[in-house]
């Protein structure tokens, strides 16, 4: 079977992006579609409110943009993520909006994707 996608996951760090690049040429060079880039650690929400770009801003969102894909999600850095993860809970199947940013996340790349179709290993 043909490998229906490939989702470049990045962070917004200028060595993740280069990595990021890396991954989209030889995805390119393969002919395997691009389904599009995810911004994990986009920034750290403050108890204000406010978001701190930790890592920088939009880094994912303009390697999309300079690919001509599209930003399937900007995830944010938090610890809940890593705490879920550590006790097999993910973070997806919770609530609120780290939970709906991976609902968003999934209901995009599924939008790309024929039912039925698979990948090849």
């Amino acid at each position: 079977m043909d490998l229906s996608g490939a989702v470049i996951v990045t962070t917004p760090q200028t060595v993740a992006l280069a990595d990021a690049v890396r991954g989209i040429s030889m995805f390119n060079k393969l002919e395997v579609p691009l389904l599009g880039v995810v911004e994990n650690m986009a920034w750290y929400e403050l108890p204000t409110g406010e978001r701190d770009y930790v890592f920088g801003q939009n880094g994912g969102k303009d390697v999309a943009a300079r690919y001509g894909t599209d930003l399937l999600a900007q995830i944010p850095l938090q610890s809940m993520l890593r705490e879920s993860g550590d006790v097999g809970v993910p973070a997806a199947l919770g609530e609120g909006p780290v939970a709906d940013a991976f609902a968003s996340l999934a209901a995009a790349v599924a939008s790309k994707v024929r039912v039925g179709e698979g990948a090849r290993a």
